[in-house]
């Protein structure tokens, strides 16, 4: 199959790219606060702080907290008999006395509604609310009673608002992006710990590839000398093995390389048709380019029924583009081994899914 030659779009993230300071500024004029602004926009929040232009593309934005001075809350607060009604009443108020932490000072003439909390009642109200610090904000008695009981004993239900990421999960999360500007817009807390952390965002990012970086032909040997598996080197460094696979390099670089035991080095995505029942009916699967068609030999011999191949092409990520193909269609409701990825494709869905993999194969 000729090989397909694609232009690559590149993003640079410097001062003359497309994340210039005057773009900074005009994505900054599109929100009202601060908090919008880091939510909807990371990436570019992160650069304005980093340049030091924070406060010059957020001079737009009210001042939300300065206003609340702690005898303005008092005064507010004390027109309300109890937490549940001061929060209920003004919202803006009660969020600004938890942000500068005298709710306790605001609300001290309230009388608690409950003086005692029973395991039932604490775990009833612990159900209201989704997560610990919305627990926190709406009944702030309750919450620290059930964490001075044992908070494990009624959150069960929440969830996390921040993932806990291990050292372990950074490194699964870096896999899946290719650059370094990938991985800060597709997972930027995951790129911001990764970034302040003791060991330094290179530790994560040793598979990415830069752009612009050329690597030669002894280059990408050398790299490929460290893998024991194809599946190892395409997962680790696959920008380094797309290069070699379109410079048709694998088979000599890789021929130190032992044959992972029932593994697939996961670079060759095929699709074929059969007949079953009077029904056209296609497999979708993934195979190892060094093995040429024989898995599609294998499955349909298996099977008793003859296989037409429509597609077999080497690409990146086998596995990655067989999920996104099995999105479409619907399945054949055929059982046995290799017989789970049997789809049935209209017209549509049919060239929709040969458009997904003409997209992406290397050759």
């Amino acid at each position: 199959m000729a090989t397909k030659t694609r232009k690559t779009k590149i993003i640079t993230g410097g001062r003359t790219g497309k994340y210039t300071n005057e773009h900074l500024a005009e994505t900054a004029k599109k929100f009202n606060s601060r908090s919008q602004f880091k939510k909807e926009a990371p990436y570019e929040y992160k650069l304005a702080w980093e340049r030091g232009l924070l406060d010059k593309c957020c001079s737009h934005m009210p001042n939300l907290h300065n206003s609340w001075t702690i005898e303005k809350l008092i005064e507010i607060a004390k027109q309300y008999p109890t937490r549940d009604e001061f929060k209920k009443g003004n919202p803006q108020a009660y969020d600004a006395a938890h942000r500068k932490e005298v709710i306790d000072e605001c609300c001290a003439h309230m009388a608690h509604v409950y003086t005692q909390w029973t395991h039932e009642q604490l775990l009833a109200e612990a159900q209201k609310h989704q997560s610990s610090s919305e627990f926190r904000i709406a009944n702030s008695p309750a919450w620290q009673a059930a964490h001075e009981r044992g908070f494990e004993n009624y959150n069960a239900h929440m969830t996390p608002k921040y993932k806990s990421w291990t050292f372990e999960l950074l490194i699964q999360e870096a896999l899946k992006y290719a650059t370094r500007t990938e991985f800060a817009h597709g997972s930027n807390s995951a790129y911001q710990i990764a970034s302040d952390s003791d060991m330094g965002i290179d530790q994560f990012c040793g598979h990415m590839l830069s752009i612009l970086t050329y690597r030669s032909d002894t280059e990408l040997r050398e790299v490929a000398s460290h893998f024991r598996y194809r599946s190892e080197f395409s997962a680790m460094r696959p920008n380094e093995y797309k290069v070699a696979a379109t410079r048709r390099l694998l088979d000599d670089i890789c021929s130190h390389m032992d044959i992972a035991p029932g593994s697939s080095d996961k670079d060759v995505i095929y699709l074929w048709s059969m007949i079953y029942e009077g029904t056209l009916t296609f497999k979708v699967g993934m195979t190892s380019a060094r093995r040429g068609i024989s898995r599609i030999q294998e499955c349909a011999a298996n099977h008793g029924v003859k296989a037409t191949v429509i597609r077999y092409a080497v690409v990146t990520r086998a596995d990655i583009l067989g999920k996104q193909i099995l999105q479409h269609g619907k399945p054949a409701g055929l059982s046995g081994q290799g017989w789970t990825e049997m789809r049935i494709f209209t017209l549509e869905e049919l060239d929709v899914v040969l458009q997904i993999i003409d997209s992406a194969y290397i050759s």
